[in-house]
């Protein structure tokens, strides 16, 4: 995890003393000298940091006057994603766009500056992304890239930037992530609750050990279980790659090896609920009464405009990015900088009657 220097710790506290009125606008700040004898440190950290502060937009120097406190700017974003992000997420719509899109009506909102940075996989692909961290460009940094993330106690460290995982990185003090555990778990009791005499859990096989939460869908799956009663059957337990084939496969082998009708199904994965959507239909089974699909669905994607009686849990990334802008705002109010993560609810829908919706 970062830790600060004596300078950005110093940085970090007029910064507060400004955002939080104690300085105010075209305030005057102490002579260096004066600065450095009352936090017992040395002329040359009060000057990097008043430096840091000056790049950041909070303070003003004037030669032979002094530092003053200045009006500051927007919050100054940056969007760092690697390769991958977003790369298997969606169906006939990327999430990519939805989320930018989602990302500049925020930004106009909140009257935000934001800047993307794509494919940082490495040293070598993040230098125009580090040059300007280097130059205190930025105010939050919105972290999509697992290198980054990896690599963020070194590459933070002098930094006085709020950092947010846009997933759940174990490398990072704090992320904000949609609640996959809540999902899972409420999917189960959901098809218990139609009638299904088996439940089955169809995960994607990607690599979760950057993740904190590496293995919550399973937890979710099995506590759920246990919760109703219901004994854990590895057959219905299958992880499959990211694609429609994916889906197509593991519901043919689920249909193969299943008894009772319906039976639920549980898919994390947009893409491989319309695999599975095609299978039961290729297999001429009926939804509800056949097979009962839970499934969570991003906004915009695929998923979420498909009409099939499925039970739906939605994550909103507007909701995900009003959470964000309601922690930039406590940070920039002067509030401790959050450990953790915040987990995000997914909005369930229920559609297994013809033209009858109900939201819970």
């Amino acid at each position: 995890m970062a830790r600060q220097n004596k300078s950005n710790e110093l940085a970090e506290m007029l910064r507060y003393q400004i955002i939080s009125g104690q300085l105010r606008v075209n305030e005057q700040l102490e002579a260096i000298s004066k600065l450095a004898k009352r936090h017992g440190t040395t002329i040359a950290t009060v000057s990097k940091a008043l430096a840091n502060l000056e790049q950041a937009g909070y303070v003003e120097r004037f030669p032979g006057k002094g530092v003053f406190v200045k009006e500051k700017q927007n919050c100054r974003l940056a969007l760092v994603l690697d390769s991958g992000t977003f790369a298997n997420d969606s169906a006939n719509v990327s999430l990519m766009p939805i989320f930018l899109n989602e990302l500049e009506k925020k930004s106009k909102e909140e009257n935000w500056t934001y800047e993307l940075f794509f494919s940082v996989d490495s040293q070598s692909s993040a230098q125009n992304f580090l040059l300007k961290l280097s130059q205190n460009a930025f105010d939050v940094v919105l972290v999509g890239s697992r290198w980054l993330a990896e690599n963020s106690s070194k590459i933070f460290k002098d930094q006085s930037v709020f950092t947010i995982g846009i997933f759940a990185y174990k490398d990072l003090d704090f992320s904000i992530s949609f609640d996959s555990y809540q999902m899972v778990y409420e999917a189960v009791l959901e098809l218990d609750k139609q009638g299904c005499q088996q439940i089955a859990l169809i995960e994607n096989d990607k690599d979760q050990s950057w993740s904190k939460n590496p293995d919550c869908n399973t937890r979710a799956y099995h506590d759920a279980l246990k919760s109703i009663g219901k004994l854990r059957n590895s057959r219905l337990h299958l992880n499959v790659p990211v694609s429609q084939k994916g889906g197509y496969d593991a519901f043919c082998e689920l249909a193969k090896n299943t008894i009772g009708r319906p039976l639920g199904v549980i898919s994390v994965d947009s893409l491989i609920t319309l695999g599975i959507i095609q299978a039961a239909l290729s297999n001429g089974l009926n939804f509800y009464e056949d097979v009962i699909i839970a499934t969570q669905a991003n906004q915009g994607c695929g998923v979420a405009q498909i009409t099939t009686p499925i039970i739906k849990f939605e994550n909103s990334l507007t909701i995900y990015l009003e959470h964000i802008a309601q922690f930039i705002k406590k940070y920039n109010q002067g509030e401790k900088v959050p450990t953790g993560i915040d987990l995000i609810a997914a909005k369930k829908k229920v559609l297994l009657v013809k033209d009858i919706y109900q939201f819970v």
